[in-house]
């Protein structure tokens, strides 16, 4: 059907959930086969923006599992909202944020948010083009 007439009935999100379902059954089929083969194996995604369309969600859902969740390594600030809607589409990720240390001085009051937010609201934080000779200095600084 033509997308003005799934708008029109109403059945455009049906329509978007099915998609959802037909990748995640795919990814799932192949989650499967890859930890047959390496049972160790886990999944990460890297996004610039917090993963919200069919195609990603589903990708999201068939990629983690209660015992495996995927990894997310989002550049913004997502909050728990994105936590708890991942949790009611059946998608188990543990997120961490992004930090740029080029701009290794942060006011006090924004150290001290970014703290909470890494620890707290995600499971931890990445380092965007770190240096290697100042990348310790920077983990040493926002981890205080």
């Amino acid at each position: 059907m033509r997308y003005d007439t799934l708008l029109e009935r109403g059945w455009l999100s049906r329509y978007f959930q099915g998609l959802e379902d037909a990748v995640a059954g795919r990814a799932s089929v192949l989650r499967g086969e890859l930890r047959r083969l390496r049972p160790d194996v886990r999944f990460a995604f890297h996004t610039s923006d917090a993963p919200t369309d069919w195609f990603s969600l589903g990708l999201l859902r068939g990629f983690s599992s209660p015992d495996a969740p995927i990894f997310l390594w989002l550049r913004e600030d997502t909050r728990p909202t994105l936590a708890r809607r991942y949790r009611v589409r059946d998608v188990f990720a543990l997120s961490a944020i992004g930090l740029e240390p080029v701009r290794a001085t942060f006011a006090p009051a924004e150290l001290s948010r970014l703290r909470f937010a890494a620890f707290t609201e995600h499971a931890g934080f990445w380092l965007d083009g770190a240096a290697t000779d100042s990348l310790g200095r920077v983990i040493r600084r926002f981890a205080k």
